[in-house]
């Protein structure tokens, strides 16, 4: 008896599923998104003319999250390290208008003092990414 009862609602079902496709051209999408869903619930199948099958989403918002007082300070990942534009402006600004000029020992202004190790001995070398020279010299840079 009880599986045929059972059987009784699944052809039920899929009747009523199909009925609300053939009515409508797919199955009405409800979302609540309201404090009183069921009253939201009823208005939207109201309005979509109380289909037998729908489908339902519900939003759930969140409570605001709170910043516990140490967090920024336990969690130093959590830190904004994004500097203030003014930052960046002068920097950049002191950069652009620096009159320090090369020492004459350089090999370019641009070169940058490297060092390898070669058989456990450092080797010191300058070298010029504009003119792709490398240059051997002392610890110092001359």
């Amino acid at each position: 008896m009880q599986a045929e009862r059972d059987k009784r609602q699944r052809d039920a079902d899929t009747r009523a599923y199909t009925d609300t496709i053939a009515a409508h051209g797919m199955i009405p999408r409800v979302i609540l998104d309201e404090p009183d869903q069921d009253a939201q619930r009823k208005r939207l199948l109201t309005e979509q003319g109380d289909p037998a099958c729908w489908t339902e989403r519900v939003i759930i918002t969140p409570p605001p999250a709170v910043e516990l007082p140490g967090a920024i300070r336990d969690n130093p990942q959590l830190r904004d390290v994004t500097p203030p534009k003014s930052f960046v402006d002068q920097n950049v600004a002191h950069l652009e208008h620096s009159t320090e000029k090369p020492r004459p020992s350089d090999p370019g202004a641009n070169a940058v003092l490297c060092v390898a190790m070669t058989r456990g001995t450092p080797v010191f070398y300058s070298l010029d990414p504009g003119t792709r020279m490398l240059t051997l010299c002392e610890p110092n840079g001359a």
